[in-house]
């Protein structure tokens, strides 16, 4: 759960693919990627500039190494 901010994880759109009823959009962001899942049209387009921030409550991360969700 992502919103666009205008403060946040900032990259570059690598690729939008339209899915039918959602949007992914892979964003760069330095030597990592992010796949950003919209559940609407959006009009990003390759190489546009993009922050978003995760909203509270709503991310899981993982450890690279083992796969563990962190708490």
């Amino acid at each position: 759960h992502l919103t666009v901010a205008v403060e946040g994880i900032s990259g570059t759109v690598a690729v939008v693919e339209p899915t039918g009823s959602e949007t992914h959009v892979v964003l760069r962001t330095g030597a990592r990627e992010v796949v950003a899942m919209f559940r609407d049209r959006v009009p990003f387009r390759p190489g546009d500039a993009l922050s978003f921030a995760p909203e509270a409550g709503s991310v899981h991360l993982f450890d690279k190494a083992s796969g563990v969700r962190l708490s």
